[in-house]
């Protein structure tokens, strides 16, 4: 499943979401950067000391959910 493109969405708006429907304090650091940097999985993981199938399994969970909320 491809990431949607969120360039219209404020990056105050993608950190609320983010902040307030994942409770994880680790999974919203690697979500966040994801949504709001976009780096490569493979960066991601290196950032957060995080193999690459760990931080796309973080992203996937929480894609929809964070979609949902921003309404796209």
């Amino acid at each position: 499943m491809p990431l949607k493109d969120l360039t219209g969405i404020k990056s105050v708006d993608i950190k609320y979401v983010i902040d307030e429907y994942i409770h994880s304090e680790r999974d919203r650091a690697v979500i966040l950067d994801k949504f709001i940097n976009d780096p490569s999985f493979e960066k991601l993981g290196e950032r957060h000391g995080l193999s690459e199938v760990q931080v796309k399994r973080i992203v996937y969970k929480y894609a929809d959910n964070v979609y949902e909320h921003l309404g796209v």
